[in-house]
């Protein structure tokens, strides 16, 4: 849940990308398909291990979920609850203001992006642990969130500039150039790189997009570590 890109397009819509780093010694998310909660179809990758997700849309919500606040914490030992069910908790109610209100004592520290997709609203909630921030941001801006838990100021700010360097040069890229540039952008280094690989194990194990059309939803999901295999639901 490290990398995360939000660029709006000329038909009022907008393309989601995340990609997703994890130790390996975690057992690989399923792939995305259609689960049930709150009285509507939701879509989204399962982690294995603990049974949430860190991305799912609806037709009318869109969430994805980056470990960290704003600043790199020291964890706890242990948690009430892991932060891949806080999506999930939010779908199985659908009330934003509840979701604003919710006591996420217990669970680390978090940032997560909600989409309103039919009242075309972008937010970010950052929970620090012991606060939650909530910000209305632009909705025809792009933005581009790194996981502080695993990316330092210097990489965050290089990466961004990066991102809004080739949005300059692309200035209404596509999915399939905004599946490229979470691809084959290099910071530098193989343990910054968008596609990323470190010494304890932390590799980018996927990519998620989710392309908000004129008729409805693409989702689209590379298994990195299954040779790229493409997953596609259109909703």
């Amino acid at each position: 849940m490290c990398v995360l890109t939000f660029v709006p397009t000329a038909s009022n819509g907008f393309i989601l990308t995340n990609n997703r780093d994890e130790n390996s010694s975690r057992p690989k998310a399923l792939a995305p398909k259609k689960y049930h909660a709150g009285g509507s179809s939701i879509y989204y990758p399962k982690d294995a291990k603990a049974e949430g997700t860190w991305i799912a849309t609806s037709q009318k919500y869109t969430l994805c979920l980056l470990n960290g606040a704003f600043e790199k914490h020291v964890p706890k030992e242990s948690y009430f609850k892991s932060r891949g069910h806080v999506i999930l908790d939010f779908f199985n109610h659908q009330n934003f203001e509840l979701l604003c209100n919710n006591n996420f004592d217990g669970i680390e520290n978090f940032t997560l992006i909600f989409i309103e997709n039919e009242a075309k609203n972008i937010f970010q909630l950052v929970w620090n642990g012991l606060k939650l921030d909530v910000q209305n941001l632009i909705w025809n801006e792009a933005q581009i969130w790194s996981s502080c838990t695993l990316y330092n100021q210097a990489i965050r700010q290089k990466r961004a500039e990066l991102f809004y360097q080739y949005l300059s040069n692309n200035p209404n890229p596509d999915y399939t150039q905004l599946i490229d540039f979470h691809r084959f952008t290099d910071i530098g280094s193989i343990e910054n790189n968008l596609i990323m690989k470190r010494n304890d194990g932390t590799i980018t194990q996927c990519i998620s997009q989710i392309e908000n059309l004129d008729n409805g939803i693409r989702f689209t999901y590379y298994d990195l570590l299954d040779s790229h295999k493409k997953s596609l639901i259109i909703i």
